[in-house]
């Protein structure tokens, strides 16, 4: 018998001069992490049940099933099951890195868990998922079209890779300007 969760989420994707925003729930068969699942080759996402809205609006459409583009993602946190993490029989040593994520429309501050003799740098090169694993996250916009109601801080986020324009490992005190 296949073993099935429910996993609700919100995420902000890309339209090009704007962004929606969405909340939902995905199936995820087979034990499989919400990482693995967001990671999965396959190109579209599939959400049963949900809302979707436009940056410029604050009126949510509700919806029976939504697909999302992966590759158009941009950030994706769980709201309700978080990812249980890596199997600690697999896991490598490794260290926290504190970072400073610069997407469109976005920076991102949190920790990333990175190999012990790997960069934040060699990391993001290395790695073949498409997601960056994001912990303890805060969200600082980075233009004022930048609208979401995900928070500025959360647990838990994924940031699509290909919306990284710059990350940097930062110090402690260092981050987002005017944050200390």
């Amino acid at each position: 018998m296949e073993e099935l969760r429910l996993a609700e989420i919100n995420a902000v994707a890309d339209l090009g001069p704007s962004f929606v925003e969405v909340r939902g729930q995905i199936v995820i068969r087979h034990a499989r992490r919400l990482s693995d699942y967001l990671n999965h080759p396959d190109p579209m996402l599939e959400l049963d049940g949900g809302a979707i809205r436009q940056e410029s609006d604050d009126f949510w459409e509700e919806v029976q099933g939504l697909s999302l583009n992966r590759n158009r993602v941009l950030i994706v946190s769980p709201t309700a099951d978080a990812d249980p993490g890596p199997d600690p029989k697999l896991v490598v040593s490794s260290r926290q890195v504190r970072i400073k994520i610069l997407c469109r429309g976005v920076s991102v501050v949190g920790f990333v868990t990175v190999p012990m003799q790997a960069t934040i740098s060699s990391f993001i090169h290395e790695t073949r998922a498409r997601f960056l694993n994001v912990s303890q996250a805060r969200l600082f916009p980075t233009h004022s079209s930048f609208r979401t109601q995900l928070g500025p801080a959360l647990d838990f986020c994924m940031v699509n890779r290909e919306y990284i324009v710059a990350c940097v490992e930062t110090r402690p005190g260092i981050g987002a300007a005017g944050e200390q």
